[in-house]
């Protein structure tokens, strides 16, 4: 691994120039307390191989089964990838999102497929159901069911935890760009493209607004650094009667992913 330069209490890679406005964005992160010279920032040039094999950035950890093959990727490009956690990052906005997506790694201690955010956001929001018959148009004006079934858990909770996962990145990002805000409203269920949920139609929960999932957010942001917020429980019934027993399949489901990447390339995840 090439050597990294110590900037504002971080490990860069510099794999493209560091600007001023990099290096400033590193600067506001430290300044609200979220230094982590365990995660090393690699800074590319933008243009096409910016985030290597994802458009923008990319936040890799050792539980993430994908790890390995952006590894492989790297070092075809050149790059000699160090040790995850690492992210991938163009410019400042894509550094405050991915390391939204490393706080939110932090704080899921050692759980990590469910993480802080898919608790944190299942206090806020109601899953349900999309029907599939018929013209996208209209499945986008159904209501959706209720999760009554194993099958329906199922069918949402992976889209759920991407979802969860993006949007507290995305509002870590929106908190340390302060005034420079984006003016979409990411909280807003409306705002979910129907190309990134299949099976999931999502609405928030009773008396619940997108300012409440905004400012409690980031209330959360101001209060907590780092490592040191408390993992919320799931809430109970957000899948139904089958919350619980879904979440422990999709851990059994991702160990048994990561032992097969183990056993094809003889490396740990």
């Amino acid at each position: 691994m090439s050597a990294t330069l110590d900037i504002h209490g971080f490990r860069v890679l510099p794999i493209g120039r560091v600007s001023r406005e990099f290096n400033q964005a590193l600067r506001r992160i430290a300044a609200r307390g979220y230094t982590d010279p365990s995660c090393v920032i690699i800074k590319t040039n933008a243009g096409p191989d910016s985030g290597i094999t994802h458009a923008g950035g990319r936040y890799l950890h050792a539980a993430n089964p994908y790890t390995q093959t952006v590894m492989a990727i790297m070092r075809d490009k050149g790059i000699a990838p160090p040790p995850p956690p690492f992210l991938v990052a163009p410019g400042a906005t894509t550094l405050f999102h991915e390391w939204g997506h490393h706080v939110d790694h932090l704080w899921s201690g050692h759980d990590n497929i469910v993480h802080f955010s898919v608790r944190w956001f299942s206090h806020f929001y109601e899953v349900r159901r999309r029907a599939l018959a018929g013209r996208a148009s209209r499945r986008q004006m159904q209501p959706g069911r209720t999760i009554k079934t194993e099958a329906d858990a199922v069918d949402v909770v992976v889209e759920w935890r991407r979802f969860a996962s993006e949007l507290f990145a995305m509002l870590f990002e929106d908190w340390m760009r302060g005034a420079k805000r984006f003016s979409v409203d990411s909280c807003d269920p409306q705002n979910l493209l129907s190309r990134e949920a299949i099976f999931m139609k999502l609405a928030f929960l009773s008396s619940v607004s997108s300012d409440d999932v905004r400012h409690k957010t980031y209330a959360l942001f101001e209060a907590a650094h780092a490592s040191s917020a408390e993992l919320p429980e799931m809430r109970d019934g957000f899948l139904g009667h089958h919350t619980f027993a879904v979440l422990d399949s999709l851990r059994r489901a991702t160990d048994r992913i990561r032992a097969e990447t183990v056993s094809a390339d003889g490396t740990s995840p």
